[in-house]
């Protein structure tokens, strides 16, 4: 009814009252304008006729109200039926990123031992492998294989070991003359064909790996204590001498020293080249430029790389 009086006042006509309704901003102060119209065009109308809008306008407002300022809680169910809030879920995935690693255990004296001893059987296993392994060489002495052939008879004769070579060495040192030059060829034959099986293993690696395997082999004679027995090699390049080197090569060529004993040689040696002036060890300086020139260039030609220490100087 309030809405026919407010229509039926011609002031009225140009306001729009739809959108004064359905905007919350302006309904508040489109009441009171109203108001006050309806007031003064129409004296005969009571404020209590237009309570209606008031009221249609104030619901209006507060429904407008909770919907702009009031938001639905959102929440997750799990699968056991029970419901997590994202604030919890996001609590819960911060505490896990946070979290510390778990420290490593401790190896006990025990353990590290054992690590340290796996190792070091592993590092001889690859020095094993770099060091190449000879080809196995026939006997090459007339007495070993005459022992040899002689050893399966004295078995058939004796029990114990003792009594069995005691034996071979009786039939071996009375062996006949011809008997002794049949073997010896027989030896001088292995000789030679060890060396050429050993001529072909080598020339069956590349220098490089002649040299990592005489490297290994010294390696492993400081580990396990035993002798060096390098690989020989033609192919290898000679390191270079140093001025000393140079002087000390000279001194041997030159018949000196031919009636003394190595040791009084190298003494003597030290001694003649610590009372030569800076002038009289320049040549020898310059030959060991030019021995060290020699082998940098042969590394590179026989080797394929470039030697260690040309490239720290480079």
């Amino acid at each position: 009814m309030a809405l026919q009086w407010v229509n039926r006042a011609g002031v009225l006509r140009h306001l729009h009252l739809g959108d004064a309704l359905f905007r919350p901003s302006r309904v508040l102060s489109m009441q009171n304008r109203l108001r006050r119209l309806c007031i003064s065009s129409q004296p005969q109308l009571k404020t209590a006729r237009l309570g209606g809008l008031s009221s249609i306008t104030s619901q209006r407002t507060h429904s407008f109200a909770t919907d702009a300022t009031t938001k639905p809680k959102r929440s997750t169910k799990s699968t056991d039926g029970k419901t997590k809030s994202i604030t919890a879920k996001k609590t819960k995935s911060k505490t896990k990123a946070q979290s510390k690693p778990k420290p490593r255990r401790q190896l006990t004296e025990k353990q590290k031992e054992a690590k340290e001893k796996l190792k070091a059987r592993e590092h001889l296993k690859e020095l094993k492998e770099t060091a190449l392994t000879s080809p196995k060489k026939l006997p090459q002495s007339a007495y070993l294989l005459a022992v040899q052939d002689k050893m399966p008879q004295a078995r058939t004769e004796n029990q114990t070991q003792k009594e069995i070579f005691t034996a071979t060495v009786e039939v071996v040192k009375g062996l006949s003359p011809l008997e002794q030059e049949r073997y010896q060829h027989q030896a001088d034959q292995n000789k030679a064909t060890n060396e050429a099986a050993y001529a072909d293993w080598v020339q069956s690696h590349t220098p490089l790996q002649i040299k990592a395997a005489n490297i290994a082999r010294r390696h492993l004679a400081k580990l396990l204590s035993k002798p060096c027995r390098l690989i020989k090699d033609e192919r290898l390049v000679k390191r270079p001498g140093t001025a000393y080197i140079q002087f000390a090569k000279e001194r041997n060529q030159s018949g000196d020293f031919k009636h003394m004993p190595v040791p009084q040689i190298s003494l003597r040696i030290r001694d003649e080249w610590n009372n030569l002036t800076e002038s009289e060890k320049e040549p020898y300086t310059k030959l060991a430029v030019e021995d060290k020139e020699r082998y940098i260039r042969e590394h590179q030609e026989v080797y394929g790389e470039p030697a260690k220490f040309a490239a720290k100087s480079d």
